[in-house]
């Protein structure tokens, strides 16, 4: 077992009883993290109950009684509550979605009245950079007071997972 955060909670999820999980964290691992799943993690007397709701690029984002988590595959965050200024909802980046169709609008331009190949350029690029706005839509926003850049995660279920960071770290629902 180890511990990578140094919180004293192990990465190994167990029972009461401290028997490993096996057949149940292969199941998990085959169908990703449910919204609302409770998983402890630790040993003995620091065990962390911890409440994780899915990814939509694979992953888990969960809450503890004192903290915020991030599960990237590749890239674990721990948030303590005290720590964050505010949780937000970004529905969409609209200056990027406008941008992005006005490219494609230059780029339709250019083909009917200039340079087909310079304006299918425009177009390809306008497209990926649209279809990369509406991927990265809906997106929960963490503030963290001791980071320059926020935390952004793209929960299966955005409003939900708002709902609940929100409250589990004592912010106020914003109206």
């Amino acid at each position: 077992m180890t511990d990578e955060d140094g919180d004293g909670a192990a990465d190994e999820e167990r029972r009461g009883d401290d028997e490993p999980l096996a057949d149940e964290r292969a199941a998990r691992a085959q169908s990703g993290p449910r919204s609302g799943d409770a998983t402890t993690h630790g040993t003995g007397s620091s065990d962390v109950e911890i409440t994780r709701m899915g990814l939509r690029n694979g992953g888990w984002v969960g809450y503890s009684a004192d903290a915020i988590f991030v599960d990237r595959g590749d890239e674990r965050v721990k948030i303590h509550d005290d720590a964050v200024s505010r949780i937000g909802l970004r529905m969409l980046a609209w200056d990027t979605a406008v941008l992005s169709l006005l490219l494609v609008g230059v780029g339709a331009y250019v083909v009917a009245t200039r340079n087909p190949l310079v304006g299918l350029g425009f177009a390809a690029v306008g497209a990926y950079s649209l279809y990369r706005t509406y991927d990265d839509r809906q997106a929960v926003v963490i503030h963290v007071e001791d980071r320059r850049k926020p935390v952004a995660v793209h929960p299966e279920h955005p409003a939900e997972c708002h709902e609940r960071l929100a409250a589990e770290a004592g912010l106020e629902e914003p109206t």
